[in-house]
């Protein structure tokens, strides 16, 4: 069908001139790779998740301003992009906005707002007002949908948060590609849940998944990234880095045409190593801070945190 970047960035949450060179650089990346079509996670203009930012009128204006530059220097090459947008009446919408050649071509709202856990997005955010449709760009019929609106499958799950499944609603408009943008805090075990309904979709379906999470810390909580691709088959096609920015490009052609089918990443103890050094380097790095004391007493406690610190 279409050569799919998957852009997997670590934005700095409200840092608009940051986030924008980083998102032009990987559409400049992809696109100088063949890429028809290059894909943020969710909100990764602003960052997730920018909390009461999004309450300040000049926030939501820069968001508007630096959303119209990327659309106008858009080119050829589709761009997939997270960003909350008002909805005309005072509230914001979580959207997955598809914008190609200087035009905004298409946009998926968020259904699913998650208000638990570390999530408060009923605060912030107005659900889709319809079920969400398809977008075409080239000749594909996308369907687009934003982090919790995969998580509520009723053939996968034997107790749901929602009544509503906003893939299900999508899947009745017969896309060629569903998508799926993401910021999903990591914890251990995380990866296999998402790859393992991710892979019901597709297989359910019989359509192909892209799923692009966001990498980075931000505070307490951690993002992995770890995006990737299946096909119609649930097959695993492409897998990002875990724990790090990366670009990564995907033929969704169905690879019973050729390709072939990846192995999963093992997600060990590793895994957790990466993600606290994760943070604590982007918790210095993103708050400014140049040094910092650690307390130790020569426990195996203390020894792990000096670990970590170096």
């Amino acid at each position: 069908m279409m050569r799919v970047a998957l852009a997997q960035v670590n934005p700095v949450i409200g840092n608009f001139p940051y986030n924008v060179a980083r998102i032009e650089e990987m559409i400049a990346d992809a696109a100088a790779q063949g890429a028809d079509l290059v894909i943020f996670p969710e909100m990764a203009l602003t960052g997730y998740p920018p909390r009461d930012l999004l309450d300040r009128r000049e926030f939501i204006k820069a968001v508007e301003e630096h959303t119209r530059r990327l659309v106008a220097a858009s080119g050829e090459t589709g761009v997939i992009l997270g960003v909350p947008l008002p909805d005309g009446e005072g509230a914001l919408f979580n959207t997955a906005l598809l914008f190609a050649g200087g035009q905004i071509l298409g946009k998926g709202v968020k259904t699913l707002l998650p208000n638990y856990d570390v999530f408060d997005e009923n605060r912030y955010f107005k659900p889709a007002p319809q079920p969400q449709g398809v977008t075409v760009f080239k000749g594909v019929r996308l369907g687009l949908t934003v982090c919790e609106d995969i998580w509520n499958d009723k053939d996968y799950w034997d107790r749901r948060r929602y009544d509503c499944d906003p893939v299900a609603e999508v899947m009745r408009c017969s896309p060629d590609l569903l998508v799926n943008i993401s910021a999903s805090p990591y914890h251990m075990g995380k990866q296999a849940v998402r790859m393992d309904i991710v892979s019901s979709i597709a297989a359910k379906y019989g359509k192909p998944v892209v799923y692009v999470n966001q990498a980075g810390g931000n505070d307490e909580l951690i993002f992995d990234g770890s995006s990737f691709a299946v096909d119609a088959r649930g097959q695993l096609t492409a897998h990002a880095g875990s724990f790090v920015e990366d670009l990564v490009l995907v033929d969704t052609a169905d690879p019973a045409g050729g390709a072939a089918a990846l192995e999963p990443p093992e997600e060990n103890i590793s895994w957790m190593y990466r993600a606290l050094v994760l943070g604590i380097r982007d918790y210095m790095r993103k708050t400014g801070f140049s040094r910092a004391v650690i307390g130790l007493s020569g426990g195996i406690d203390s020894a792990v945190t000096a670990a970590l610190a170096v």
